[in-house]
């Protein structure tokens, strides 16, 4: 099984903003360090599934892909549990596809049952899973994602939680329509990028990578890293920069 984009860059990013949303909830140092190492390990129960499954929207999957795919936050937790550092990550890993209103699996937990930190898990990890594509169809910009998670805030997703998200997003996803008049974006290859810009949505390669963040300066190092990536992989990349 090759390392699809549960596996790279996508796990990072997934920890990252999951940190970033526990430590705005001011959780304790424990709960953020299990927050952060779950989003780390979240798909560690996929390993072994088809390669097909990896990159496939959830919107296709059959009713015996859906039976698969439900087994994979028990079987990762259980993977996990015999190591005591871990144990409380695998307790999150567990319960990160349970929904605010009971509607989710494995074990059908709804409002207050569900551990804070596999709310901010399941947030996390759906914001970026919606971006690459693996939850309908379509591909959604960091901005559509936004909008995709408020619009399950007390369905899917924890209020509060919801509401730490879209803080801790700012600028980076326009959450109201005085953001989305403050910046225009425009498409640039990365050979007309100059130090300075600002990128304006998250620069994700086609395999989930993670290499820019939205709202980051860019620096002639980073500029030089980006083209290089594109030559070693023989890409090209489309950088969204933002301007007034």
């Amino acid at each position: 099984m090759r390392a699809g984009p549960f596996f790279t860059g996508n796990s990072r990013q997934i920890a990252d903003l999951s940190r970033k949303i526990a430590k705005h909830l001011e959780l304790s140092k424990v709960v953020i360090q299990d927050v952060m190492l779950a989003g780390l390990l979240h798909d560690i129960g996929k390993i072994g599934f088809p390669d097909t499954l990896l990159t496939k929207p959830l919107s296709q999957f059959s009713g015996e892909e859906l039976e698969l795919l439900k087994k994979h936050p028990c079987k990762g937790a259980t993977a996990l549990i015999a190591l005591e550092e871990l144990q409380g990550a695998s307790l999150l890993i567990r319960h990160q596809h349970e929904h605010y209103d009971g509607t989710g699996f494995p074990d059908g937990l709804s409002g207050t049952a569900i551990p804070e930190g596999a709310g901010i898990l399941a947030l996390a990890s759906d914001y970026y899973a919606a971006q690459l594509g693996l939850r309908s169809t379509q591909k959604l910009t960091a901005e559509e994602a936004s909008l995709w998670i408020i619009k399950g805030k007390g369905t899917l997703y924890v209020p509060h939680i919801v509401d730490a998200f879209i803080e801790v997003t700012k600028p980076a996803a326009t959450q109201s329509s005085s953001s989305t008049m403050m910046f225009k974006e425009r498409c640039l290859s990365s050979q007309a990028l100059k130090e300075g810009m600002i990128s304006h949505r998250d620069l994700i390669t086609p395999d989930g990578l993670f290499l820019i963040a939205a709202g980051h300066v860019l620096d002639e190092a980073l500029i030089q890293k980006i083209q290089t990536y594109e030559k070693s992989e023989k890409i090209i990349l489309s950088i969204w920069i933002r301007y007034l």
